[in-house]
C-alpha cells in the first residue's frame, strides 16, 4: 500500500470509495469531477489517496486557509482501515507541518458512534457538538 497525490484518471474509483462510506453521501457538486479537477490544479497535494494493488482503499482531501486545516472525506474502505486512516493522517500530518499549521481537524457524524471511537483513537479530540449546514446556490 502506498499514499500518492490524486490524479484526475483516479476519479471514478475515488467516488466509488466515497460510495462504500457509511459515513456521507456523495454530494453531486462537492464531488464534482470538476470541482475535484479545480481542487487539484490549486493545491496537487491536497487531496491524497491510498493505492493497494492498483485498488484506491483510502482518501482524504486537506481544506486549509491559513487558519485552519480541515480533513474533509478522511475515508478508507478495507479489511486494514486502521493502518490506511493512519497512512493518510501521517501523509497529512507531514504537508500541514511543512506549510506551518500545528493541527488538524476532521469531522464525524454526532450520531456515527464507529465514527467517534475511531477519531478517538486516531488521536483526534472530541470537540462540542455541531450539525454542520451547507446551502447551495441559486
Amino acid at each position: 500500500m502506498q499514499v500518492r497525490s490524486y490524479k484526475s484518471s483516479d476519479y471514478q474509483a475515488l467516488i466509488e470509495l466515497y460510495g462504500k462510506s457509511d459515513e456521507f453521501k456523495v454530494d453531486k457538486v462537492t464531488d464534482s469531477e470538476a470541482n475535484i479537477s479545480r481542487k487539484i490544479e490549486k493545491d496537487p497535494e491536497s487531496l491524497l489517496v491510498v493505492e493497494d494493488n492498483g485498488e484506491i482503499v483510502g482518501s482524504v482531501s486537506i481544506v486549509e486557509d491559513g487558519r485552519i486545516a480541515l480533513l474533509f472525506r478522511l475515508v478508507a474502505v478495507n479489511t486494514n482501515k486502521e493502518d490506511i486512516l493512519k497512512m493518510l493522517l501521517t501523509e497529512a500530518e507531514s504537508i500541514l507541518k511543512k506549510r506551518g499549521y500545528e493541527q488538524m481537524h476532521n469531522t464525524a457524524p454526532t450520531n456515527d458512534l464507529n465514527g467517534i471511537m475511531e477519531r478517538n483513537k486516531l488521536g483526534f479530540k472530541q470537540g462540542d457538538t455541531y450539525t454542520w449546514f451547507w446551502k447551495e446556490f441559486e
